[in-house]
């Protein structure tokens, strides 16, 4: 009955993470908007490379091959070939390229910039200089352009065009692999209120140790609706 709750509830975009407790362990579980609060209380410069490795590991979770950083001393930077080919050595607004490699088709791409802000509506003037772009690179190996942002709207002006997408706060919080890829991919110090990119973990969401104590927490949240 218990795995039947968590298939149902999963099935209906509920986050299992909400059940799970805060504290087991060494470990600290979290969620989206945890995350999304913790990023408004920080430097511009924590804002967007915490919320651009995000964006990364949220493409390739939809199964990109491999993402890269347009920044400066980006760990994973794009490859010179790569912006020669697509010609994207001037600034654009281009802040990921996600690649995708597939078996006798050929390399395709997405453009993707990243806007992390502490308001609610993104504005056409952030954004203008990339969508403009758009007309331009008429290459078949680029898919689509992303506006990737925790802003919960898009200004009214903001075009619709099947090619160019927003993913915004809406999408970020009601998508329960989000919350996933949190636990995966970053850790949190309670104490020092900090969050850290899991270069160096275990990228499992639980680990050996505590997976039953988290088995046995959640039983217990959906024992009484069993009865």
């Amino acid at each position: 009955m218990l795995l039947t709750r968590i298939n149902y509830f999963s099935r209906n975009n509920f986050s299992i993470y909400k059940y799970i407790p805060k504290n087991f362990g060494n470990t600290f579980y979290l969620d989206m908007e945890h995350f999304i609060n913790w990023l408004k209380k920080q430097d511009n410069h924590v804002k967007g490379d915490m919320f651009e490795n995000f964006a990364k590991y949220y493409f390739l979770d939809k199964g990109a091959t491999n993402v890269y950083i347009n920044r400066k001393n980006s760990t994973n930077p794009i490859p010179e070939s790569i912006k020669k080919s697509l010609d994207i050595n001037k600034d654009i607004g281009v802040d990921l390229v996600v690649e995708y490699n597939k078996p006798l088709i050929p390399t395709t791409y997405d453009f993707v910039q990243v806007k992390f802000r502490n308001k609610n509506i993104l504005n056409w003037k952030e954004i203008s200089t990339f969508f403009g772009c758009k007309s331009v690179y008429t290459s078949m190996r680029i898919r689509k352009w992303y506006i990737f942002t925790n802003c919960e709207s898009m200004s009214r002006n903001c075009p619709i065009v099947d090619s160019f997408k927003y993913i915004t706060l809406e999408n970020l919080l009601n998508n329960v692999k989000c919350d996933r890829i949190i636990n995966n991919y970053f850790i949190y110090n309670k104490k020092n209120d900090q969050y850290n990119i899991k270069e160096n973990y275990d990228t499992s969401i639980f680990s050996m140790s505590s997976i039953h104590s988290a088995i046995s927490s959640i039983s217990d949240k959906f024992t009484s609706w069993n009865k």
